[in-house]
């Protein structure tokens, strides 16, 4: 079952599937090591939309989830 990353509960491992967005804004998710077939769990929520903070690769990045990038996935 694919669904959006910022909607994966806290906690739970997922696979990449594909990302979409602004050629920029998924180059630079690339270059921090986030491509189809990672490994990430969202470890952190902020709340009203905020930033996510996701684990991969034993290290932790915040994202700000927006209209300029979807990123699917699946249960790992």
């Amino acid at each position: 079952m694919l669904q959006r990353l910022e909607n994966v509960s806290i906690g739970i491992p997922c696979k990449v599937v594909s990302m979409r967005g602004e050629d920029n804004t998924i180059q630079r998710v690339k270059e921090l090591g986030m491509m189809a077939g990672s490994v990430v769990t969202v470890v952190r929520k902020a709340p009203f939309g905020g930033p996510i903070d996701v684990e991969l690769f034993n290290t932790r990045i915040a994202m700000r989830m927006g209209a300029d990038v979807e990123i699917l996935v699946m249960p790992a």
